[in-house]
């Protein structure tokens, strides 16, 4: 087995830190502590660490134990015959590059202790197939997932308040998406997460009663937006009807507590809110033209 070669370098600036940092190895993998915060991160030993492996969540070292809170800086980059890893609770912290390159990996588990999947944690991975991202994570950041091509599903959680561009680009692979907000996250068309994807292709699940929103919302109306399966509605919905005078538009026809929002047509959202009675006013100033109303699974245009 070939030593890593990216690790002579750690040695190498472990031994200028001097107090800083320790490092010793245990079987396949290198820990580093950090004795300023008192972290320690793991790293594969080998560039042939392979099959399934457990990243252990915690360590002996000395006359001590040393919790695993954190997966380094290129840890298993190029690791070719990786095939899948489970993550332990222990871990906080996936830096960036942590998996790139790894071809063969087919399965990740991503615990709920970590908040944010870094930059390249996980591109050009392109066996992997799914991935499920847990609910204590915030952040996607840009090219996470970019060119893993056998990636056929991502579930997203409520938990995650940005996406950044190109998080999934050129996953070619990608037939589902599912999401839980009620209400779109907001994404930048220009740099979309999902560049590079034909996005028609691509069914995106969403929570009953919200495809409407989804289906004028920025990115997102790309996508095939499935018909969600709930219970039969048995109560009548009325007719959304709207109408404006003097930069207000009156709403017509929405029940109480419905969620409604309106978007421009370039699928800006302009205003969004909860229905207080059947009907409501919004003012939406002196811009004229063609605006697009959305409650459940209604939507009509209009004119201001």
């Amino acid at each position: 087995m070939k030593l890593r070669g990216f690790l002579f370098f750690l040695t190498l600036t472990v031994s200028l830190q001097g107090a800083y940092a320790q490092t010793f190895t245990v079987g396949d993998f290198m820990f580093i502590i950090d004795s300023y915060d008192g972290s320690i991160s793991v790293y594969a030993l080998y560039d042939a660490i392979s099959g399934d492996i457990t990243i252990p969540s915690s360590v002996e070292y000395g006359e001590t134990t040393h919790e695993v809170t954190a997966i380094g800086v290129d840890a298993f980059e190029g690791c070719r015959n990786l095939t899948s890893v489970i993550i332990p609770n222990s871990v906080t912290n996936i830096r960036a590059d942590a998996f790139r390159n790894c071809n063969r990996l087919t399965s990740v588990t991503i615990p709920n202790s970590v908040t944010k999947i870094k930059r390249i944690t996980f591109a050009s991975c392109r066996s992997l197939a799914s991935v499920t991202i847990p609910n204590s994570v915030a952040t996607i950041e840009g090219l996470a997932f970019a060119n893993c091509t056998s990636l056929a599903s991502v579930t997203i959680p409520n938990s995650v308040t940005k996406i950044e561009g190109f998080a999934f680009v050129n996953c070619h692979g990608l037939k589902d998406v599912t999401v839980s907000w009620n209400m779109p996250l907001s994404l930048w068309e220009d740099n979309s997460p999902f560049n590079e994807i034909t996005l028609s292709r691509v069914t995106l699940h969403v929570p009953d009663g919200t495809e409407n929103f989804y289906g004028v919302a920025p990115v997102w109306k790309e996508f095939r937006v499935a018909t969600s399966v709930g219970n039969e509605r048995v109560e009548p919905i009325a007719t959304l009807n709207a109408w404006t005078t003097d930069g207000i538009v009156h709403i017509a026809g929405l029940r109480t507590g419905e969620a409604f929002v309106i978007y421009n047509m370039q699928g800006q959202l302009i205003y969004k809110g909860i229905a207080r009675t059947d009907e409501e006013e919004v003012p939406l100033g002196s811009t004229s033209g063609v605006y697009i109303l959305a409650a459940s699974k209604r939507q009509i245009k209009f004119y201001l």
